[in-house]
C-alpha cells in the first residue's frame, strides 16, 4: 500500500476522532489531537523530497487554509475532508 495513502487515511481518522471528541464536549482532547495533526502534517510537508507529489500539494493547500484564524470545528472538518478527498482519488490507483 502507498505510504502517502496510508498517511492520508491516518490523518483523516485522527481528524474524525477529534471531531467526535468535540461533539461530546471533550474540547481539551480535541484540541490536543488538532495540535498533533498540525504538527505532524507540517513536519511531513517540510521533510518531503518530492514537491510535485499530489500529497505535498494537499499539505501545502491545507496549511495555507488553516493559517487563518478559524474555529477548531472548521479546521478539523477541513482536514478530514481534504484527506478523504485524497483517499478517494488515490485508493484505486
Amino acid at each position: 500500500m502507498d505510504y502517502y495513502l496510508e498517511r492520508a487515511k491516518l490523518y483523516q481518522q485522527q481528524a474524525q476522532q477529534a471531531l467526535s471528541y468535540m461533539t461530546r464536549g471533550e474540547t481539551n482532547l480535541a484540541n490536543l489531537l488538532l495540535k498533533n495533526l498540525k504538527r505532524s502534517y507540517v513536519s511531513e510537508m517540510d521533510n518531503m523530497n518530492d514537491k510535485k507529489h499530489d500529497f505535498y500539494t494537499v499539505l501545502v493547500d491545507m496549511n495555507s487554509f488553516l493559517s487563518d484564524e478559524l474555529d477548531e470545528m472548521t479546521e478539523l472538518e477541513y482536514i478530514r475532508n481534504k484527506f478523504r478527498e485524497y483517499v478517494l482519488i488515490h485508493e484505486d490507483n
